[in-house]
């Protein structure tokens, strides 16, 4: 029996957040302690999951709701796989020794987390040492004496902190003791307090909310597991779950006060949200969280810009604007608790800014107090010291204070005026809605940055429209061959909601790096529209030479009628983008092929460089040397060149930097040089005794050709194109089986890419000259993070890919009408739904066909990969593939065909591979959430995945025309149940040669009759369709799933060996994944097919009943005699319990074993619900592998 994959529960015909219709696909999953009821109000979605008919409405409370739907829903059957007084639920964590005058034991660390030293993962600061560990939680003042005995010691100067033991339990829910994992001569690496507002990431209160957690990393000299199961001395009265402490007793806000330097008086803000420590890892480029203890101190700071730190910004504005930087400052940070308690303060001394941005964030996984987007700020500090306190004198906060920020005080817009000799008049425009300060531009994500003296860069995005043509015209300049505009100027005000001018950004000199158009399609971030649906953007990314920072408030001149915000400034759907046209012309084109479904458009930008030679004449520069001890203060690099010095040794002073001296280094100022082109006399030696040396430097500059790259103009010779194949294009794809198949290339055509309005007129047309095809792609485009082509929100499309290399390209911005049709998405029956699958040649003696395959991806080098739900109708399949491990000859090449079939029938195109041999074969279970299953569901599913290698690929376009392909023969090798399964009426299957169809009563069933028996089935009431019942399919083909009876869905594991005495079976292990290399940091599915080791993992909830296979894992670790290899058997069993794969592992050692806190959102839970949970892994290597089916 198959189940046809239908447009029920996963797919929705609305354009929503792939996190949303989780929720609204799964209901009951997410419903334990209301998080999917909060989250659907959150993004002000219809409750109507948790209704109740007759009981609850859209109108109800959140309790009412709640209550009404848990009471529905106890009569559902769950079938749970460990009980919760089984499994692990809670850790209980005791620290011992050292300066310890007795154990502390606490319940509130919600995380745990084992660290090796050869973990690729682990951070950097654990490189040196044997073993760590890290404990997470809610920071509360239950934890008192561990803040003061161990944490503030190991931070503040003094004496360190003697090292200590730390014993972490795991318990059941019944209160047995599972594991300990036991930790010893331990010290604190680093503790760390920050905001977690990642939605991807579950929150320790079970809430859809935002936390301020905090992170103690622990490293220690010894280390060992004692797995042995322990009764608890007293039988809990309840079952036990996580402990989370009072609000009221937990940090929920931060304070920020500023004191010292300059400030006259202590300076105290309320609406600071994020307070953020920060570590400097040598291999990264930029501060990441972490206090490390013994680095210098770090932190950021975050909020919503608003008019009460004015004086703040106007201090801000100090580093960066000429004149003297401020003094060193010290500041604290207060960490306040629900009732009001300041739970710790954190006390920087002698700090600097380095760093300021403000931006805009459209990032739908951060936790914000409503849906829309923000514009946020962010500061970094560096200081020279820190301490910890907890019993500071609170005398001078008033914690009871709290600051309400609306929207007429906030940031709420940007205004962007440009001005310079190429444009006249100034231009003002407010429809910019993203802006950003950044560093590294040529990095894909774009992050916030903005240190204070290096080179100002920023991007600004938005929705191009009709409105901004002159700005499209600017950007040509530096497209299309000619002259560069000259440097101009752009301000960036930030618009509070009153129209008050929070702050001008102003930027010097400025050119264009980098401008494109494209289709922003991901559903983790919120639209400009404010709709959930794709659009098209333009990014500009700007490169300046000098920078200043106006804090001043400027009040608009009358009072607005409404507050500001981003929405006011949209473009109308008339005059935005919103579809794209692909023109193909010239070469063997005799008719230009015009492609309405272009799905997206991606050019690969670069930036073309001008060399630039400039006669320096011979000059003379005096400058004073500066006294010992009074070298000038610089921000960011520590190592800028001083006066005198030339790179290398030093990095070149910016132009833009006001503290780098005018003479130094680099191209900085009036009096710089071209790096090493400047010579440097030494100080002239006192003539007499007495006589003081020279206070001046003396710099000559010789006569030479300077040397420089300047931007010129942005260049794109490549590009891809994503769609959804269908009928429309197969003129395009007779072009590219040209370049597939042997024989005479095509020749060079030409590509123009059309932008239109919702009116039609053409705002951009890209256009590429002489042009070829370098690949093709087809594959089953399946994650949840972006819309799909097709615009059904679940469900994974068929797509293809073309990459095209060009000679010749330039962007038309003169806007002009347009003849295209409007954009569409191709139908269902015009588009690709269904991929078939041949294979024949080699040993078999005859073709073997199939439907039953959810994906095929063809890769480069004539590979492909397949992949489906491994079924009892392939069991022969898996025998063919166990024959390249198991002993014995292996299978000859065979060949393989896939045809990609639209709804209605027609094949669009045959990919044929030749001399095919399988590589690499898993089967492995799949609980990614972010990933569209095979079968509509959120449910975890156990897949089968196939590498394949061919010698030789040839692809045809329509190989028939007949929709059910009678000549060709495609259906005739595919099933008659298999063909109804798939969309085809009983009277439009197809049988072979020998074989006349007949309709069997009373449900009409397809049956294909040998020719020579037909007459004896008509005596029966059997009947031979007629002709004009063989009318055109009319149903949409769709792909076809095996029932769950039919498809894996379960593991049974068996262990036998010397010390595994009796031999052991386990059916609590949830996941079995195969594997290639256990070092990677993502250890993706691989089986390869080859006499190398076999390698692979397990993982399951930790429970009561594996107590023996931890006790086997502990004698890996833990001194002593490891155990004899021994062999693990891993049975993959169908719905009905029979089986359908043995992967027979032999020799097996483990190699690693670990217990862990899974809080990843997009992972599905093995106990069933969206909570989070203590599982644990362990990873096989073995020296053989037998399958078996």
């Amino acid at each position: 029996m198959f189940v046809i994959l239908t447009p029920i529960l996963i797919f929705a015909e609305e354009h929503i957040p792939g996190s949303i219709l989780m929720v609204e696909s799964d209901p009951y999953y997410f419903s334990e302690g209301d998080f999917g009821l909060k989250f659907l109000k959150f993004f002000q979605r219809s409750l109507s999951p948790y209704l109740i008919p007759g009981k609850t409405t859209e109108q109800s409370t959140i309790q009412e709701i709640s209550e009404a739907y848990n009471e529905a829903k106890q009569s559902v059957e769950q079938k749970y796989i460990i009980d919760d007084n089984n499994r692990a639920m809670i850790y209980a964590v005791e620290f011992s020794g050292g300066d310890l005058q007795k154990t502390y034991r606490f319940d509130t660390f919600q995380k745990f987390t084992h660290i090796t030293k050869d973990q690729n993962n682990s951070p950097y600061y654990y490189q040196n040492v044997q073993y760590g560990l890290e404990l997470e939680s809610l920071p509360s003042e239950d934890k008192k004496s561990f803040y003061d005995e161990l944490v503030i010691p190991s931070i503040n100067p003094g004496k360190k902190p003697e090292s200590f033991d730390v014993s972490v339990s795991v318990l059941s829910g019944d209160g047995y003791t599972i594991q300990v994992w036991k930790y010893q001569k331990c010290t604190i690496n680093s503790y760390t307090p920050y905001l977690d507002e990642n939605l991807l990431k579950l929150k320790f209160v079970g809430d859809f909310v935002s936390e301020i957690k905090d992170k103690t990393a622990f490293s220690c000299d010894g280390f060992f597991e004692d797995f042995s199961l322990k009764k608890p001395s007293k039988k809990p009265e309840a079952t036990l779950v996580p402990i989370i402490s009072p609000k009221e007793t937990r940090t929920e806000r931060i304070i920020v006060q500023f004191e010292g330097g300059e400030l006259q008086n202590q300076a105290t803000f309320y609406s600071f949200s994020k307070f953020t420590p920060l570590a400097k890892n040598p291999t990264f480029p930029i501060s990441i969280p972490g206090n490390v203890i013994g680095e210098k101190p770090r932190f950021a700071l975050e909020s919503l810009p608003t008019t009460d730190k004015e004086n703040y910004y106007t201090f801000l504005s100090r580093y960066v604007n000429p004149g003297a930087a401020p003094e060193p400052f010290d500041a604290t940070i207060h960490l306040v608790t629900g009732n009001g308690n300041i739970l710790q303060s954190w006390q920087y001394k002698d700090c600097s800014a380095n760093n300021y941005v403000v931006f805009f964030t459209d990032n739908l996984i951060k936790f914000k107090q409503s849906l829309d987007s923000e514009i946020r700020d962010k500061t970094y500090f560096e200081c020279s010291g820190l301490s910890l306190d907890t019993n500071l004198d609170k005398n001078n906060v008033d914690t009871k204070q709290t600051l309400s920020i609306d929207e007429q005080s906030r940031a709420q817009t940007f205004v962007v005026h440009f001005q310079g000799s190429d444009i006249a008049p100034e231009k003002i425009v407010y429809s910019f809605t993203k802006f950003s300060p950044i560093t590294n531009e040529e990095i894909q994500f774009l992050l916030p940055n903005s240190p204070f003296g290096e080179e100002p860069k920023f991007y600004l995005e938005s929705l191009p429209s009709k409105d901004n043509e002159w700005y499209y015209q600017l950007m040509s300049k530096y497209i299309n061959a000619g002259n560069i505009p000259e440097p101009f100027d752009v301000t960036v005000d930030v618009l509070v909601g009153d129209g008050t001018t929070l702050q001008s950004l102003k930027y010097k000199k400025c050119q264009v790096l980098e401008y494109k158009t494209y289709l922003e399609d991901s559903l983790f971030l919120r639209k400009f529209t404010n709709k959930f649906e794709k659009e098209f953007r333009d990014r500009t990314i700007f490169q300046c030479v000098g920078y200043a920072f106006d804090a001043t408030l400027y009040k608009p001149q009358k009072p607005l009628e409404k507050s500001l915000n981003t929405f006011n400034f949209v473009p109308s759907e008339q005059s935005r983008i919103t579809q794209m046209v692909a023109t193909f012309s010239g070469g063997d084109l005799e008719e230009p092929i015009v492609v309405n479904t272009i799905g997206k458009f991606t050019p690969k930008i670069e930036q073309r460089h001008q060399t630039q030679a400039q006669l320096v004449k011979f000059s003379v520069t005096v400058i004073p040397n500066v006294e010992s001890g009074t070298n000038p203060t610089t921000f960011g690099s520590p190592d800028y060149c001083e006066p005198g010095q030339n790179p290398p040794g030093c990095k070149p002073c910016p132009p833009n930097n006001p503290h780098c001296s005018e003479s130094g280094g680099g191209d900085g100022g009036s009096g710089g040089c071209e790096e090493s082109d400047c010579t440097t006399e030494p100080p002239i030696e006192p003539e007499e005794p007495g006589i003081s040396t020279s206070s001046y430097t003396v710099l000559d500059t010789m006569p030479h050709l300077s040397i420089t790259q300047r931007n010129d103009y942005i260049k794109s010779t490549e590009f891809t194109l994503m769609s959804l194949p269908s009928k429309d294009k197969l003129p395009y794809y007779d072009i590219i089986s040209k370049y597939i198949n042997p024989g005479k290339k095509p020749e060079l055509f030409d590509v123009t890419l059309d932008y239109l309005s919702g009116d039609g007129t053409i705002i951009q047309s890209w256009k590429y000259s002489s042009c070829e095809i370098t690949d093709f792609k087809i594959k089953r485009n399946d994650v949840l993070t972006t819309f799909s082509l097709s615009n059904i929100t679940g469900a994974a499309d068929i797509v293809e890919t073309s990459t095209l290399s060009c000679s010749g390209f330039s962007v038309d911005f003169d806007q002009k009408n347009s003849n295209s049709e409007y954009t569409t998405i191709p139908t269902p029956y015009d588009r690709a739904m269904i991929n078939l699958v041949h294979w024949y040649g080699g040993e078999l003696q005859s073709q073997r066909s199939s439907a039953l395959l959810q994906e095929f991806n063809t890769l480069g080098d004539s590979n492909v990969s397949v992949g489906g739900l491994p079924n009892i109708h392939h069991k022969d399949v898996y025998q063919f593939v166990s024959r390249y491990v198991n002993p014995g000859k292996i299978p000859e090449p065979v060949n393989m065909r896939f045809d990609t079939v639209t709804g209605d029938g027609t094949i669009l195109f045959s990919t044929i591979y030749d001399k095919c041999t399988i590589k690499d074969a898993s089967t492995h279970l799949s609980d990614n959430m972010a990933l569209i299953r095979y079968a509509p569901s959120l449910k975890s599913e156990i897949q089968g995945h196939s590498l394949i290698d061919c010698i030789g690929t040839s692809f045809k376009v329509s190989p028939q025309n007949d929709s059910r392909f009678d000549h060709s023969g495609n259906l005739r090798k595919v099933s008659p149940i298999i063909q109804t399964s798939i969309g085809v009426p009983a009277e439009d299957v197809s049988c072979n040669d020998e074989f006349t169809l007949m309709i069997r009563p009373p449900n009409n069933v397809p049956v294909c009759i040998k020719n020579d028996n037909t007459s004896q089935f008509e005596g029966r009431g059997w009947k031979i369709p007629s002709q004009i019942e063989k009318k055109n399919i009319v149903d949409i083909l769709r792909p076809v799933l095996p029932s769950e009876y039919e498809r894996a869905l379960s593991f049974t594991v068996s262990f036998e060996g010397t010390d595994i005495s009796p031999s052991q079976t386990v059916e609590t292990f949830s996941k079995f994944v195969p594997i290639a290399d256990e070092n990677a940091i993502i250890q993706i599915p691989s089986n390869p097919l080859d006499s190398s080791k076999k390698i692979f993992y397990l993982e399951s909830l930790s429970s009561k009943e594996k107590n023996w296979f931890y006790e086997l894992a502990s004698r890996y670790v833990n001194a002593g005699t490891k155990p004899e290899n021994f062999n693990v058997i891993v049975q993959v069993r169908d719905g009905q319990g029979d089986m359908l794969q043995t992967w027979d592992y032999k020799e097996c050692e483990i190699t690693e074993f670990t217990t862990y806190y899974d809080d990843n959102l997009l992972r599905y839970k093995f106990h069933g619900k969206w909570q989070s949970e203590i599982k644990d892994k362990s990873i096989f290597r073995c020296a053989g592998l037998l399958i078996n089916s």
